[in-house]
């Protein structure tokens, strides 16, 4: 069996009503509960990730066209405009329903068979607005990992809710970006134990936990809002 090692929102999610799924559950998290998700997804892989179980020619390929570990590997703005547009384009088709357009921008395309259940999760959101995206390199050359805050607009709901998501993007051989909702089982095991290093990094981590806090505040000064993302009163 394939270790694994997969972060609930995106990348961070398989279909779009999973989308919602997890960040109603990422709501009640908090910076100390997100260091435990990633800890026990350690444990169940089975392996930490400064001693990962390749051999020495394994890890030899793996790394040999990756980031050195001499490389700033610190949270950065992106300010690549076709990446940028490919985030914006990725979201505004997950609001939309449109599994035509994701499965273009997507290497993994099989993750929009299910159509319908794309479209009962789009029911929930309207659009992204004030849209950032912060990136990390990954493991290979042309790869990142993208960290995405937005406003998201619920429908029934004025108040923006703050929101991450998380996308793992590809340069193709043409030069384009692409999104890559590989599931880790058919991933490569040295980017998935990459990808909870870098999710497990300090910068990542008080990203999420200034989110989580923006969202606790809209929260509070929108009780409708609450009700809509946690069923609460």
């Amino acid at each position: 069996m394939r270790k694994r090692a997969y972060l609930p929102l995106i990348i961070c999610w398989v279909f779009y009503f999973l989308l919602c799924i997890a960040f109603i559950n990422y709501v009640g998290d908090n910076y100390n509960r997100k260091k435990s998700v990633v800890a026990e997804r350690k444990q169940q892989i089975g392996v930490e990730l400064e001693t990962a179980t390749l051999s020495p020619e394994e890890l030899e390929e793996n790394f040999s066209e990756s980031a050195t570990e001499e490389e700033d590997t610190s949270l950065a703005e992106v300010d690549n405009e076709e990446m940028n547009q490919l985030i914006q384009t990725v979201l505004q088709a997950m609001a939309d329903g449109d599994a035509k357009t994701l499965r273009l921008l997507d290497a993994y395309p099989k993750t929009y068979d299910d159509e319908e259940s794309l479209k009962r999760g789009a029911e929930m959101i309207e659009e992204y607005k004030n849209v950032k995206n912060y990136f990390k390199k990954g493991l290979f050359a042309d790869t990142y990992f993208i960290f995405t805050t937005a406003d998201m607009k619920i429908k029934g709901c004025e108040t923006l809710a703050p929101s991450m998501l998380e996308f793992y993007v590809v340069k193709r051989e043409d030069g384009k970006f692409m999104i890559d909702t590989t599931p880790t089982d058919d991933m490569d095991v040295a980017v998935s134990n990459y990808m909870v290093k870098m999710q497990n990094e300090n910068d990542v981590l008080q990203l999420v936990e200034t989110v989580n806090q923006s969202f606790a505040i809209a929260c509070q000064n929108d009780k409708n809002l609450k009700k809509i993302v946690t069923g609460q009163s």
